[in-house]
């Protein structure tokens, strides 16, 4: 793992973090306030039950004589009157310190009035002589009772109206934070992830360009190398067996040509593999048709020779490509080996090599009238790696498989037509 790729990493992990974080804090507190909401409601709801309650105790303190069950009712008044004021004292101070989104200032202000009124008339009660009646403070009271509930219920309103503000709210900033996170996620995904994933994809496809491109300059310097050593071989054998001193020297100078054309390939060959791996980046060249066509010649002379090939060539339609040279070279000659190893003996061998322009395409013709093939049979194979058709026995069908990869490496195609006993034709848009 790359040391900028993991400085990315802790970037994203402390982005979510912080993201989790921020949310459950901000969401936290939303939640709080919606809690303390709630306990508003609930003894702003219980105000209006211990109001009634007061009420109904005075009235039987009121009714009944001088008993024991009078001076238990004493009791639970003034327990309930106590409850009254200290609740009613908490949700005043709340009020007031609280960041509400709906004041309720004014309904505070004209409870007091009937709260004290109640308060008042309880305590009246709670301490009065036994039997003593007190008609106008029970008027008083169930007036101002029936104000207190109908402001405290305005109040319990209020409070249930800013519970659902607060929740709206919260609801809000947790789609806005959601959102965000969701932006911050996306933009580390765009920023970290995605270069690093287009980076591991380029990295591979470098490998497997690199490890294809062994591959290919091995089998090329395997196979480019085999017709050449196969004539400096067959040379050499005519040299050791020749009597007639002009024949050696003519011997000798087809040798020294031969040598100088197989050690020119692999300095070439040996360049071609320090170059970078990439196909885009060999380097490409200038070259003319013809010029390949005559180093494959004299790399083939033996063999030209001793298959009494005619060969056809027409290259002034399109003269040079600019193009790889191992390449070009190694295609060249793989179609013409394929000509010669697959001539049909009735018959004098007869090559035809040709070039044409196609919009912006060079096309490469070579024909023979060799064997040919049935490419009804076998022309999804042709191409294939270690497929052979005839029988020969110093084919190993690998010519042609290269051929198409070099020439598919390079963005071109190769096609072929062919009929048994009919010759074959390859057709190369470069």
């Amino acid at each position: 793992m790359s040391k900028i790729f993991r400085n990315r990493y802790y970037i994203f992990i402390l982005t979510v973090s912080l993201a989790i974080i921020g949310n459950g804090f901000i969401l936290d507190y939303n939640m709080n306030l919606q809690d303390a909401d709630a306990v508003e409601i609930n003894i702003a709801g219980r105000q209006r039950m211990l109001s009634q309650k007061i009420t109904k105790y005075i009235f039987y303190i009121e009714n009944e004589s001088f008993s024991k069950s009078n001076l238990n009712a004493i009791d639970s008044l003034s327990k309930y009157t106590s409850q009254f004021v200290n609740e009613h004292e908490f949700l005043k101070n709340t009020h007031a310190t609280s960041k509400k989104a709906i004041k309720m200032d004014s309904l505070f202000s004209l409870i007091e009035v009937p709260f004290q009124s109640i308060v008042n008339i309880g305590n009246h009660y709670i301490q009065k002589t036994p039997n003593t009646a007190d008609n106008q403070h029970l008027k008083t009271l169930i007036v101002d009772e029936h104000k207190f509930l109908s402001l405290m219920e305005e109040i319990v309103l209020g409070f249930q109206r800013n519970a659902e503000i607060q929740l709206e709210k919260t609801k809000r900033i947790s789609i806005i934070l959601s959102v965000i996170s969701l932006l911050i996620l996306l933009g580390e995904f765009i920023f970290l992830i995605i270069p690093f994933y287009n980076n591991l994809v380029r990295k591979n496809d470098e490998l497997t360009t690199a490890n294809r491109k062994l591959t290919d300059f091995a089998n090329i310097t395997s196979h480019n190398l085999r017709a050449p050593l196969g004539n400096f071989k067959t040379l050499l054998t005519f040299l050791q067996s020749s009597k007639d001193e002009e024949d050696k020297e003519l011997l000798l100078d087809k040798l020294n040509v031969v040598s100088n054309r197989m050690d020119e390939t692999m300095n070439v060959l040996l360049d071609a593999v320090s170059v970078q791996k990439s196909t885009s980046q060999l380097e490409k060249k200038v070259i003319y048709f013809e010029t390949v066509s005559k180093n494959i010649k004299e790399d083939l002379s033996s063999q030209i020779e001793e298959s009494g090939v005619t060969l056809i060539e027409e290259f002034k339609n399109a003269p040079e490509i600019n193009y790889v040279p191992i390449y070009l070279e190694s295609i060249m000659l793989n179609l013409m080996t394929n000509s010669i190893k697959f001539r049909d003996s009735k018959r004098a061998l007869e090559v035809k090599i040709s070039t044409s322009k196609k919009g912006k395409k060079t096309i490469l013709t070579h024909s023979d009238n060799g064997r040919g093939l049935d490419m009804n049979r076998h022309g999804d194979k042709l191409f294939g790696m270690n497929k052979v058709f005839h029988k020969n026995t110093d084919s190993k069908g690998v010519g042609l498989f290269m051929t198409r990869m070099q020439i598919e490496a390079m963005g071109g195609s190769i096609n072929a037509e062919s009929e048994p006993d009919k010759g074959m034709t390859f057709i190369i848009e470069f």
